[in-house]
């Protein structure tokens, strides 16, 4: 029996890899077996990190001693804790003599251009032995070729269950969403300065100057919510909701009841599970042209991309979808058909099952 081991972080935690990975699992036909790392919830202090840490590898030792595993599968991000963190788990798995997927998800741009300094030999020495790889954006992959990583490197995109596109009822969406008397943005993400949270809130303030019926909900939390709420009152930015962490049916609930899904973001992204998510329940997306975006978003067709970061930019171009209902209908449509097509998670895993067959 071949048996593949996926290593992720804990669930617990519920960031982008675990979203992708919980998505997947109920699909797979190859037998698997997960085994969690990195920091645990409630984790603190430097002492509970390294015996974590210690742990984490010895228990990883131990599971690749069963013959069953032929396969690892790697899901760094790259950015510097992780790179260097998840390079020790190939190495020990080469050592015992296992196949190596390694799929990167984060992509930090910052830590890519400390790799370019010296044309990517560290990039090599410590990945460049992996059998396999998977990105989530052209881009990415062109940057390994330009590595020297001259293994098969396949694009991967991030994915929704199937029942969850397959239950929505767009039209009947839609009609409620244009003839409900607030027009609802929706914000999801943890809650860092990168992310931002900040541009979407003083775009609202902007927009409800000529457009006072519209009202944002804040999914999400982190490091930044307080300073995010100070900043509503400071500005008095009425009608915005902080939901906190939501997860499951209430999550898709806040998807399905939105409006428009606008994300500023300035972060290392990989492909974003939220713009997934907004697509899926066919709300038009106002955001920027991060990780593996800009290789299916049109603009104009799903929303609107934008270089820009400033707030006044993302206010215009969100009153220009509301203002032109036979656009908003548009964009709903192609981005809810989009997703069907391309997004479900049965065919991710029939195509990561493929995967692991090739190597």
């Amino acid at each position: 029996m071949v048996k593949v081991l996926v290593e992720h972080p804990d669930f617990k935690r519920l960031g982008g890899i675990e979203a992708y990975l919980l998505k997947l699992f109920p699909h797979l036909n190859v037998p698997y077996e997960s085994f969690p790392i990195a920091q645990r919830p409630g984790e603190t202090g430097i002492l509970a990190r390294l015996t974590r840490i210690l742990r984490d590898y010895r228990r990883y030792w131990a599971a690749l001693s069963d013959r069953t595993i032929k396969i690892v599968h790697l899901n760094p991000s790259l950015e510097r804790k992780s790179f260097y963190r998840e390079a020790v788990f190939l190495l020990l798995a080469r050592w015992r003599g296992k196949k190596t997927l390694v799929f990167i998800h984060g992509w930090n741009p910052d830590f890519q251009r400390q790799l370019d300094r010296n044309e990517g030999r560290t990039f090599r020495l410590l990945y460049g032995k992996a059998d396999a790889f998977i990105v989530l954006a052209n881009s990415f992959a062109d940057r390994l070729r330009s590595w020297g990583i001259v293994q098969t490197i396949h694009s991967e995109v991030i994915v929704i269950e199937d029942d969850v596109i397959a239950s929505f009822d767009l039209g009947k969406a839609i009609a409620s969403r244009l003839g409900a008397p607030r027009w609802r943005v929706l914000f999801a993400s943890r809650l860092f300065r990168a992310k931002g949270i900040m541009t979407v809130i003083e775009a609202l303030r902007i927009i409800q100057r000529s457009h006072p019926q519209f009202e944002l909900q804040v999914a999400g939390d982190g490091e930044l919510a307080d300073e995010a709420k100070a900043l509503v009152e400071r500005l008095q930015v009425r009608n915005v909701t902080f939901l906190g962490v939501v997860s499951g049916a209430r999550k898709y609930d806040v998807f399905r009841n939105a409006h428009l899904f606008c994300f500023p973001t300035e972060h290392g992204e990989g492909f974003p599970n939220v713009i997934v998510e907004a697509m899926a329940f066919g709300l038009p997306v106002v955001t920027r042209p991060v990780g593996g975006v800009p290789d299916f978003f049109q603009n104009g067709v799903h929303g609107y991309l934008t270089e820009s970061t400033a707030p006044e930019d993302f206010a215009q171009l969100i009153i220009r979808i509301a203002e032109d209902q036979e656009r908003y209908r548009l964009m709903a449509h192609a981005n809810h058909h989009y997703a069907r097509t391309h997004f479900l998670a049965s065919e991710a895993a029939h195509r990561l099952d493929r995967i692991y067959a090739s190597i």
